[in-house]
């Protein structure tokens, strides 16, 4: 239960799926400590968030906490991050017989990837799966906008979604980050915005098109998958955007130094 998109779609679809599927019973929040450390004001505030969204939801609620993957977060957490998860879930063998682990992309976008193992958690979790345990990985069939669309009719996410990537989100989401910024455009394009004011600040959004429309301008001239599907969805729906976005954009793109890449995140070295 990490709050994110992603994972509220899981909860949503299998809290009370149809007959013949499995319908979810537990729900585990994974304290790495990334956000400052396992005790930081953060991480407190995402577990109060993880407590809520079972109580809401009626699953159960486990906590596992680790120092694992905490050194190399910053640096490499998209290639071992779903190991990691499904590998703290295994050390629960005798409590989950089938785990849906929530995918970062749809069945379209699968690839063998060596920056990020989420796009190929199909194979992931049928490697990982054990005799005891059987991983699903849940959401394949739906892209990021078409998960947004879909949990926008659960109340539960108008109360708990926390998407930020900020350290020091202890009041909430930023608004800020880039996941901040992304999945309120996202919200837009759906006509949700409104509905989430209680988690997003969402007039900060609307007054700053620049900061906002620009980061997505820029990514998705990097061909960033999300990015394009919202602006695609922009165009679909007649959706114009000012020119101070383009301009954003373009002023992004030269501060970064002709790149739509963040030049910020540092690599692992082959050793």
């Amino acid at each position: 239960i990490s709050g994110g998109v992603d994972s509220s779609y899981t909860i949503a679809k299998y809290m009370n799926p149809g007959a013949g599927t499995y319908r979810l019973t537990h729900g585990i929040f994974f304290n790495i400590g990334i956000y400052g450390g396992a005790e930081s004001q953060t991480e407190k505030r995402l577990e109060r968030e993880a407590v809520a969204i079972a109580r809401d939801t009626g699953i159960e609620y486990m906590c596992v906490r680790s120092n694992t993957c905490l050194e190399l977060y910053g640096k490499a957490h998209a290639p071992i991050v779903p190991a990691i998860f499904m590998g703290a879930v295994l050390g629960l063998q005798k409590l989950f017989s089938v785990y849906y682990y929530s995918s970062g992309f749809s069945a379209g976008e699968i690839e063998f990837n060596d920056a990020d193992a989420a796009y190929y958690d199909w194979l992931n979790t049928m490697c990982l799966s054990t005799g005891n345990t059987a991983f699903y990985s849940s959401g394949l069939e739906a892209t990021r906008l078409e998960k947004v669309r879909f949990i926008k009719d659960f109340p539960f996410t108008y109360r708990h979604l926390s998407v930020c990537l900020s350290e020091d989100q202890h009041a909430g989401n930023c608004g800020r980050c880039a996941k901040c910024t992304r999945t309120m455009a996202e919200l837009e394009v759906v006509g949700a915005l409104d509905k989430y004011r209680e988690v997003c600040d969402v007039d900060a959004f609307q007054k700053d098109p620049a900061y906002h429309w620009g980061y997505l301008i820029l990514k998705s001239w990097g061909k960033d998958s999300f990015c394009m599907d919202i602006m695609d969805a922009c165009k679909k729906s007649g959706k114009t955007l000012p020119v101070s976005a383009y301009l954003g954009a373009a002023r992004k793109w030269i501060k970064r130094g002709g790149t739509t890449k963040n030049r910020k995140r540092e690599k692992v070295e082959n050793k």
